[in-house]
């Protein structure tokens, strides 16, 4: 009694008989001896052994819990004496090649196969919501313009909310609310737009900013809905998988097969411009700007040159600097300073008759003539120009005086020069005295009295003794010492030094006391 039921046909002979008579092309039988189950067998010589097909009169398109189809499954599990639904996670269909179990269906609604899961669409997408009265279509670029998540056609270029592309035949996608809101011929949620995630969509583009090459990055561009070739740091869709020229010049994305199926593309009303794009939102830099942009050890922002419309220093609005090329910046200001000492000049030169006469705070008892100027018992309380040659008999100066780098203090009783000062060079290479003091003389140095640092001395070496030790703050490791006997012939020799002090040695004791001159030179 395990075959309930057996169809047999004198016309069918399959020689499967180790499973069931030649001429048995279906049977229903238990699936277990004990156990029961029914096990429906279908037998044949061609591909198809078992169809299960199903005729409706209407077609239900709802996508919820409780919808239903011409054809339907039902795994259901004892309880008591009824059934009730499978427990979480149980197993309701399973797909098995022989023995072997190669695809599940669980009651979570999820499916899990043995190997990948193939499929002829091309990216991966997520529903989202259109704003209110806006079309989108396929192969349009969106960008975010209300909360929570609302798309439109951008309609900028390098949109800071660029979000992606409307997607042609998305492989998977994922749902963002539950299958019971109503949906169009496609099967699109209806006020939704599935946005690719990632993988290959064909993408509306325009030579707006230059043609586009294969691996150029993609962004929005200023005609809506499009896209452009990106080069400058921002946020891509991603990145162009065939070249663009122009309308027409792609050729891929306008072939008929991206016309069909999911959501199809609009047909275009004139030549083609799309583009396949391969998607990866994310912030790109094209031309490898912030490469050129390091940072020093203290956080310090270097770059070989500047130049932008507005350049803010600090936190004050009051420190913007704009339409600013440092370079001619600096360059400007020379200039400017350049002609602010020229209209000095004029204005001092104002103050004074080039003939001879003189202006400002003076008494004389001059003697003018056409050519030059005699002046006698001059006193002159404020300033005093020459622009020409001056001959001055005795001359008194209470106050600074100036000669070009070099001045002249009474009140410090002080000479001063900004560079090197210098006596009796007309001749020879005199005295010199530098910025720092340095004194240089260039020939002898006589002097009735002269002062040195401890740098030369003298020391004794006791009879019969051979060596002395000399204490003197200026000696280093480094100083060169040079020895002089006083009296007497002597091999005297330093043996050490170091910080502070010396030793000089001879090869033998004397009779006699021994001094020692020294002299000290400090690298």
């Amino acid at each position: 009694d395990d075959e309930i039921l057996t169809l047999k046909s004198s016309d069918v002979s399959h020689g499967v008989d180790g499973v069931a008579e030649s001429d048995t092309y279906g049977l229903f039988r238990k699936y277990a001896a004990t156990q029961g189950g029914l096990e429906v067998l279908g037998i044949g010589e061609i591909e198809v052994a078992l169809q299960l097909t199903g005729i409706s009169t209407s077609a239900d398109t709802g996508k919820t819990t409780g919808d239903n189809s011409p054809v339907k499954l039902i795994a259901q599990l004892k309880s008591g004496t009824g059934v009730t639904d499978m427990s979480a996670n149980g197993n309701l269909v399973t797909i098995a090649n022989n023995a072997t179990t190669r695809f599940i269906f669980d009651a979570e609604g999820t499916g899990h196969a043995d190997d990948v899961w193939t499929d002829n669409a091309f990216d991966l997408a997520e529903d989202y919501p259109v704003k209110s009265g806006a079309a989108l279509e396929a192969g349009d670029v969106v960008s975010l313009v209300e909360n929570p998540g609302v798309i439109d056609k951008t309609n900028s270029a390098y949109s800071k909310e660029l979000l992606g592309v409307v997607s042609y035949h998305t492989a998977q996608l994922s749902a963002t609310l539950s299958n019971d809101q109503p949906r169009d011929a496609y099967g699109n949620l209806i006020g939704y737009k599935p946005i690719a995630l990632s993988g290959r969509v064909p993408v509306k583009v325009t030579t707006e900013n230059g043609e586009i090459k294969r691996g150029d990055y993609l962004t929005s561009s200023s005609t809506t809905g499009f896209a452009m070739k990106a080069t400058k740091p921002g946020i891509v869709i991603g990145r162009a998988l065939e070249d663009y020229a122009g309308p027409g010049s792609s050729g891929e994305a306008c072939q008929a097969k991206w016309q069909k199926e999911y959501n199809p593309l609009p047909q275009d009303s004139g030549p083609c411009q799309k583009i396949l794009g391969f998607i990866n939102v994310s912030f790109a830099d094209p031309n490898d700007v912030f490469s050129k942009i390091t940072l020093d050890g203290t956080g310090n922002i270097q770059i070989a040159s500047l130049n932008t419309d507005k350049l803010t220093l600090g936190s004050s609005e009051n420190e913007e600097v704009g339409n600013t090329d440092v370079a001619n910046q600096l360059e400007l200001l020379s200039s400017r300073l350049t002609q602010l000492e020229q209209e000095l000049t004029d204005v001092q030169i104002q103050q004074y008759d080039l003939g001879g006469s003189v202006l400002g705070d003076a008494t004389s008892s001059a003697q003018e003539t056409s050519d030059s100027s005699t002046l006698s018992d001059l006193t002159i309380s404020n300033e005093f120009f020459s622009l020409g040659t001056t001959s001055l008999g005795e001359t008194t100066i209470t106050g600074k005086l100036t000669l070009g780098l070099l001045w002249i203090d009474p009140e410090e009783n002080s000479i001063n020069s900004l560079t090197t000062l210098k006596f009796q060079t007309a001749l020879g290479d005199g005295v010199e005295i530098d910025t720092k003091g340095n004194l240089t003389v260039n020939a002898k140095l006589t002097a009735n009295d002269l002062s040195l640092p401890k740098n030369i001395g003298e020391a004794k070496i006791p009879t019969g003794k051979t060596s002395v030790i000399v204490q003197n703050t200026n000696v280093t490791a480094s100083s060169a010492i040079f020895l002089s006997s006083v009296g007497q012939n002597s091999s005297a020799f330093v043996d050490s030094k170091k910080s502070g002090e010396f030793t000089i040695k001879i090869p033998s004791s004397t009779s006699t006391e021994m001094t020692i001159q020294y002299v000290i030179i400090n690298p």
